[in-house]
């Protein structure tokens, strides 16, 4: 009787081991080590702790009634590479420096092993630092032990976890009957005590136009709870007719921002999934002819908002008003996108309007963008001096110093780049136009380097245009627009 063979099982041989060694920037490729071996990688993620009541059937008899999870520790890997005979090695820089760095182990079977580009799957280990470092035998007293002289030591990292290749589908079919403008995923990991069992990418929000057939109708909120299998719509009827531009979750709220109606809606997220929205419309604190046109959203009490004539605002609460925080001195162009980390919060606009805060929005300042007179569509902040932006003419550009310099990243002959999102400090996405036609780029490296075919990302149908993408960490992504000129949303999603 014959047995049944695995034909995927992976073999050591088809690993090759690639370090980001100046840490994650998109000014920083990933180098080739082929002389490296990761002898192990293994993290202890936590072993609970029991918790015990006396049993009421049996006298001395403790039962289990629950456990505490406890945090999981730093990941180790132990390391062996053959040593450089000019003290070229890696190693030595990043003994000297002590600082974090990235490391991506690749695994190809037909493809050149030294080309990162070329991959089935990978291993991404962040946050890696080099705990200890040691050498071989040096200048053997014996023929015989003379051998290769290998380095070897300990490597922590913060966490692991794989990145897969993507192929998107479209989803939601006939019901995306209008321009899908902006989406995001809104979920946790849950094993069920707190709600649906979740790998934390189960609940995927649109948001539409308001469709040009009904007039009646608002933007409505397109959504689904199970990952894209199934959707339904919800119209926003606080709009009254008229269209969203985009739109958070601030605490346990869906908020939209429009320009049209010159104010934000708010609704319980849990009230939208249940179909049972009644949004209510908050226009408190918008200047007249200053509507909002982009929110980003770092905390419950410290929502920003984007708006015409250079206006920015701060949404403390979303079921109240806002407070200016930005009016109209610092730059008058319209903004288009905003985005931050820590303390620092960017946004972009008209005629290659930037303008910064480096204190949470308390004062603002004009910096010089990437080309002049050029809109500017979107911005990503990976770090307080790590940005992205993307031009309404279809260029690429970042800034490693907050601004005060600009570096293009050529992808060719783009038309417009419409959105910037990166799930973390490795894997990004970028919606673009090219020649009347939507291209979805994705980068693995930081925002090194970025491509729109498979490994990385395959399966986009044919549309006009791709508004935003939406990331739910590494290897789950949703991205929404318009299929021809007059025609039906489209949404995607893949994983």
């Amino acid at each position: 009787m014959g047995t049944s063979q695995d034909p995927n099982i992976l073999q050591s041989g088809q690993v090759r081991v690639f370090i980001q060694k100046d840490g994650p920037s998109p000014a920083n490729p990933y180098y080739y080590y082929g002389c490296l071996s990761l002898d192990g990688a293994s993290q202890d993620l936590g072993t609970p702790d029991p918790i015990y009541c006396p049993s009421g059937a049996q006298r001395n008899k403790w039962d289990i009634v629950d456990s505490i999870q406890k945090a999981p520790a730093l990941g180790t890997t132990d390391f062996t590479q053959r040593m450089d005979k000019y003290l070229r090695d890696v190693w030595w820089a990043l003994k000297a420096k002590g600082c974090k760095f990235n490391m991506q182990a690749v695994i190809s079977a037909c493809e050149r092993p030294d080309d990162f580009s070329k991959w089935m799957a990978k291993i991404l280990f962040s946050g890696t630092r080099l705990t200890s470092f040691g050498l071989g035998a040096l200048n053997v007293l014996s023929g015989d032990d003379n051998a290769a002289v290998d380095e070897t030591g300990t490597l922590t990292f913060d966490a692991w976890d794989r990145i897969l290749a993507i192929t998107l589908g479209e989803t939601a079919g006939s019901i995306v009957v209008a321009e899908a403008l902006d989406g995001l995923y809104s979920d946790v990991v849950s094993c069920g005590e707190c709600g649906s069992v979740s790998d934390g990418c189960q609940k995927v929000y649109w948001l539409t136009v308001a469709s040009p057939g009904s007039p009646g109708l608002s933007s409505q909120i397109v959504y689904s709870l199970d990952g894209g299998n199934t959707w339904a719509t919800l119209d926003i009827n606080a709009l009254g007719g008229l269209s969203g531009n985009r739109f958070a979750i601030v605490s346990d709220r869906l908020v939209v921002v429009s320009q049209a109606y010159g104010g934000h809606v708010h609704e319980l997220v849990t009230e939208v999934d249940a179909g049972l929205a009644n949004w209510a419309g908050v226009t408190t604190g918008y200047v007249a002819g200053k509507s909002p046109r982009a929110i980003y959203s770092k905390s419950t009490n410290e929502t920003y908002i984007a708006a015409s004539g250079g206006y920015i605002y701060l949404l403390p609460d979303p079921t109240l008003g806002v407070t200016v925080l930005s009016d109209g001195s610092v730059s008058t162009q319209n903004l288009n996108d905003i985005h931050g980390y820590g303390q620092t919060v960017v946004a972009v606009g008209a005629s290659n309007a930037i303008q910064v805060s480096t204190n949470g929005g308390e004062t603002w300042a004009l910096v010089v963008g990437p080309t002049p007179a050029v809109n500017l569509t979107a911005v990503w902040c990976m770090s307080s001096l790590i940005w992205f932006v993307g031009t309404g003419n279809g260029r690429l550009y970042y800034t490693t110093n907050g601004g005060t310099t600009w570096t293009q990243i050529t992808l060719g002959t783009l038309s417009v780049v419409n959105d910037i999102k990166f799930a973390d400090d490795v894997v990004g996405y970028m919606a673009v136009e090219v020649g009347g036609a939507a291209r979805v780029y994705r980068t693995t490296d930081g925002g090194h380097t970025w491509y729109y075919t498979t490994p990385a990302i395959s399966g986009l149908p044919t549309a006009l245009r791709i508004n935003a993408v939406a990331p739910c960490g590494d290897n789950a992504l949703s991205v929404g627009g318009i299929k021809t000129v007059g025609g039906d949303g489209i949404i995607c999603v893949g994983q």
